[in-house]
């Protein structure tokens, strides 16, 4: 089956184009602010210590991203400034998105704040929630600059959206983003948690690689965004926040590759790269693990190799479910369509911390939701997963209970299904019925083997028809058959037996066989508390005793 049918076949592609437009739509209401337009401008490194009146250079306004502080200067200082010449009245909010873990300072003229940043909160300085909010009751008369410093020493610094917003406006936008982040949140740890609940369950470690990666990702976002500090309240000193970061990274591509091997049969349909995918996931193991080496010269290397790992190994990731998926796996498929966007928005996430896309100021909010929309569909393709696996476990049963040649139940099957009624309805009635083929070796002789089978075969379709649904009909061995009838007396039995072997007669008596087949039949009915193997021999010996008697028909024990 191709990628394009199979795509039609899931019906998950609706799904992805209707989450894709979910998200734009999201990332232009993410855009849409009141922000006042700012004029500021940078001074870096050794200058930042400078006076207000030092020289400095202009940055950018508030309309894309700024990256201010730099690996070879991790200090900067921000002057900020209305374009108008004058701010505006009322308490406002200086907002910094996307700042990581910088920390930052504000001076209004008044004093500097203490410093502050995403993960490290303080109540009198942070206004809500997802960024670093200074609210400021009165701005500097006569339009004087606001100064920021920013201290990036040691942390990767992305490029950040500074605005200047109403108390009013900052206090809307932050309760949408707190309930649009708690909702995407609450939907990736609880499929991650149902996937462990499955896991213990099912015994199946595909689960336990779904639960650890989708996990080591929400902390990941959790950490990203600021959540983790506010509304959770978690305190992080300056070497916790990146290092945990750097092992939920590891552990989320480790848990990534070994989910996509099982889930998505890369040993089936793409071994050859099932390899590059290890050394992958060992490679960001690895450069993660140089980071928290007590070694200044590796902590730089890991650092650096980080984030290049990270956005190769996406499309390397999504590139081999797509060609999985080609190849016949359907799983990788859903893999694929769940993956897509959150490889999209991680990797481009990525590129901004070296300063590319700036303007893209939604891609703090996709990464959320993709990660949202990939819990849901990658749980919906391990629920039809689970479910094909269960469909195959009752198939394979139900062919280990029948017999091959007729399809009728075998000796065993008929024995457990039997016991299981008399067990469960000790006193109900019911007749057992033993049938043996007449003469079955002469047509062997006559017809040979196969004919013997055939004959075989329309026996059982010939007493299948007349029997009921609640009726069981299995092949005991050879040319032997045996039915048990519940709820029947064992005059009815009689009855049904004679049905049967009239039936067989006059199917066979134009076959031109110089013995025509014939059916003698024993019927016994079981007595209170009688066991059921005693049934099945008084059956037995009634159907000898029938045959002793000429063949061709029916005797009760």
């Amino acid at each position: 089956m191709t990628l394009p049918s199979q795509l039609f076949r899931t019906r998950s592609g609706f799904a992805c184009v209707l989450a894709l437009l979910l998200l734009c739509l999201f990332a232009s209401t993410a855009q849409a602010n009141c922000a006042q337009p700012l004029l500021i401008e940078l001074q870096r490194g050794a200058e930042a210590d400078a006076a207000r009146s030092a020289p400095r250079a202009p940055a950018a306004d508030s309309s894309g991203r700024i990256a201010v502080a730099s690996a070879d200067a991790p200090y900067a200082r921000l002057h900020i400034s209305p374009c108008s010449g004058h701010w505006p009245a009322g308490p406002q909010v200086l907002q910094i998105r996307g700042s990581g873990l910088q920390w930052l300072q504000l001076d209004t003229g008044t004093g500097a704040s203490p410093r502050v940043r995403v993960l490290n909160p303080r109540p009198d300085v942070s206004a809500g929630h997802g960024d670093v909010a200074f609210a400021i009751d009165a701005l500097p008369a006569g339009g004087a600059a606001l100064l920021l410093d920013v201290d990036a020493s040691g942390v990767l610094a992305p490029p950040m959206l500074i605005q200047l917003l109403s108390l009013h406006a900052y206090r809307a936008q932050d309760a949408a983003w707190l309930a649009y982040a708690s909702a995407m949140l609450a939907v990736m740890v609880a499929m991650g948690l149902m996937a462990l609940v499955f896991m213990v369950y099912l015994r199946d470690t595909t689960f336990l690689w779904y639960a650890g990666y989708l996990l080591a990702y929400v902390w990941i976002l959790a950490l990203q965004s600021g959540y983790l500090a506010a509304p959770l309240g978690l305190e992080f000193s300056a070497q916790h926040a990146p290092l945990s970061g750097r092992v939920a990274t590891a552990a989320a591509v480790g848990f990534a590759v070994l989910f996509l091997d099982r889930f998505g049969l890369l040993r089936r349909y793409a071994p050859s790269l099932r390899l590059p995918l290890f050394a992958l996931a060992a490679a960001v193991a690895a450069s993660s693990l140089l980071t928290i080496l007590p070694m200044p010269a590796a902590q730089v290397l890991g650092r650096s190799l980080t984030n290049p790992l990270i956005i190769l190994g996406g499309p390397a990731l999504l590139l081999a479910a797509l060609w999985a998926a080609w190849r016949g796996s359907r799983y990788a498929l859903f893999f694929a369509i769940g993956w897509a966007p959150l490889l999209a928005a991680t990797s481009l996430g990525s590129l901004q911390l070296f300063g590319f896309l700036a303007d893209w100021t939604w891609l703090e909010h996709a990464g959320l939701g993709a990660g949202a929309f990939e819990a849901l569909v990658l749980s919906v393709g391990l629920a039809h997963r689970s479910v094909e696996l269960r469909r195959d476990r009752d198939r394979a049963r139900r062919l280990a209970d029948l017999d091959p040649l007729t399809g009728l139940l075998n000796r065993r099957a008929f024995s457990d299904r039997i016991a299981r009624l008399c067990e469960i309805e000790p006193g109900r009635e019911l007749c057992v019925l033993f049938i043996d083929v007449d003469r079955f070796k002469l047509l062997n002789d006559e017809r040979g083997h196969d004919a013997g089978d055939q004959a075989l075969e329309q026996i059982a379709h010939l007493l299948q028809r007349e029997l009921r649904g609640p009726d069981l009909l299995a092949r005991h061995g050879g040319e032997e058959l045996i039915a048990a009838l519940p709820d029947f007396s064992l005059q009815a039995a009689c009855e049904t037996a004679e049905r049967l072997r009239y039936r067989v007669e006059q199917h066979f008596a134009g076959a031109g066989l110089q013995q025509p087949l014939t059916v003698s039949i024993g019927v016994a009915a079981r007595a209170a508390g009688e066991p059921l193997l005693e049934v099945i021999r008084r059956a037995d010996a009634a159907m000898y005793a029938a045959k002793s008697s000429g063949r061709n028909q029916v005797r009760s024990a």
